[in-house]
C-alpha cells in the first residue's frame, strides 16, 4: 500500500469513528433520563 491510500483509508476511519460517537452519544442522550 502507498501513502496515499493509507492516509485515504485512515480518513475514512476517522469519519467513520465521529459518526459512531455522535450516535452513541445521541442514542445516551435519548435514553437517559432527564436529571
Amino acid at each position: 500500500m502507498d501513502l496515499k491510500s493509507i492516509s485515504w483509508v485512515g480518513n475514512i476511519y476517522q469519519k467513520f469513528e465521529t459518526m459512531c460517537l455522535e450516535m452513541e452519544e445521541a442514542m445516551y442522550q435519548c435514553s437517559a433520563p432527564d436529571l
